[in-house]
């Protein structure tokens, strides 16, 4: 294992295999601080191997000592580069316009976060969303943002430091600290409701749980809550409390499938609006809906809206039950041997009476509650609307995080 083997040796290398310089690239191995196993193997990808598969070769014996990060992310880069894979994000507006994106303003991503991006917000564009950017750092993601987004966005920064408040251009930068609920609600309260929230700030597992935790809530309908760099939740240097992020989305999953947990909070800001959690390398994002209470159903046969699926669905069986009875009594009756009152046709007709019986009674009682049903239906819309109203209002939205904190308390 290489530790702490210099980046820009590594880039060198990679600059001379990928040129074609093969024998400069083998020199450089030659003079490097590596076992001779590990030169061995890297003097023979030089020689066999393509420049991108070279790469790989390189970044994986260097992977796996935390000194090599940097390192590993050069060998990275290249294999993506040289092997052409980064014409999957030829269509990708945003990534052009990070790639555009060259006047001083810098902005710093992992490559493969752009499709994620793109697949969860290109839905806002040309919407005027409101979008909410933690961590500013010289302002090239305000204005990467705002492009995106269109004309009538609205972007907004967070940054701890102070000096990000300058750099905004037509963005407003708060300068805050991101574990502070207190701080945060302000932000919301002054240029929310949220449409998305970018969490790009410190990468610190306070700082992460604690703006989503608080945050979440406060999003516009139909909002997006997307945290980067997650990866931290498994480097010590970022875990400055017990619980991770990541250990934290765990718990947003049982808290996601409250409806079927009879430990769960089915009333819960979570089970009531968080729709779908999607996970990827790295990054977290968090849809926001609201959800209807799950429920199954029967499609076809005698299934309606609102009648009773236990029933609806035992009538369906009986109902084939007795179309094949009523074959097999047509199949004996015309059977060459056949007499009317044998006794398999007795017992045929015995059991189709029973299923013509029992139909009729689940019958009587599906009707009757369908005409119960039907009688509640448009009290039920009517308070289903009245909640979403109640949920869409100013006093809903400022008084969530105070019904979060039970469920992150219990956690």
């Amino acid at each position: 294992m290489m530790s702490g083997f210099s980046e820009d040796l590594v880039a060198a290398i990679l600059g001379r295999q990928a040129t074609g310089d093969a024998a400069g690239a083998a020199e450089l191995i030659g003079g490097a601080d590596l076992s001779a196993d590990d030169r061995q193997v890297l003097l023979a990808a030089v020689a066999e191997r393509p420049p991108a598969e070279f790469a790989a070769v390189l970044g994986a014996i260097l992977r796996g000592d935390p000194a090599n990060r940097d390192a590993v992310n050069e060998c990275n880069r290249a294999e993506f580069y040289l092997s052409g894979r980064s014409r999957s994000l030829a269509g990708n507006p945003l990534y052009a316009l990070f790639l555009a994106g060259r006047d001083g303003t810098l902005v710093d991503k992992w490559v493969h976060y752009f499709d994620v991006y793109h697949r969860n917000l290109a839905g806002y564009r040309g919407r005027s969303p409101r979008v909410l950017e933690i961590g500013v750092y010289r302002g090239g993601g305000l204005a990467m943002w705002r492009e995106y987004f269109g004309a009538g966005a609205v972007v907004v920064g967070v940054d701890i430091d102070p000096a990000a408040a300058a750099v905004g251009g037509p963005s407003p930068v708060m300068v805050g600290d991101q574990s502070d609920p207190a701080f945060l609600r302000t932000v919301s309260e002054r240029f929310g409701p949220f449409d998305v929230v970018i969490d790009d700030g410190g990468h610190t597992m306070a700082q992460q749980v604690t703006a989503a935790a608080t945050l979440f809530p406060l999003l516009a309908a139909e909002g997006a809550y997307i945290v980067e760099d997650t990866h931290t939740s498994y480097w010590p240097e970022y875990r400055d409390q017990e619980e991770t992020f990541i250990g934290w989305v765990r718990g947003l999953i049982d808290a996601l499938h409250a409806n079927h947990d009879p430990s769960g909070d089915p009333d819960s800001v979570w089970a009531t609006t968080l729709d779908a959690i999607e996970i990827s390398d790295s990054v977290v994002v968090l849809r926001k809906a609201n959800r209807f209470r799950p429920f199954s159903e029967v499609g076809g046969g005698t299934g309606f809206l609102f009648e009773s699926r236990t029933a609806a669905a035992r009538i369906s069986a009986l109902e084939q039950r007795e179309a094949q009875l009523v074959g097999e009594l047509e199949r004996l009756r015309e059977a060459p041997t056949a007499t009317p009152e044998s006794d398999e046709v007795r017992l045929l007709r015995s059991t189709l009476r029973e299923a013509r019986a029992e139909m009729a009674v689940l019958a009587r009682e599906l009707e009757a509650t369908r005409r119960e049903l039907s009688t509640t239906q448009g009290r039920l819309l009517d308070a289903w609307e009245h909640i979403r109203r109640m949920r869409n209002t100013v006093s809903w939205r400022l008084t969530t995080p105070l019904r979060v904190g039970r469920l992150v308390r219990r956690r």
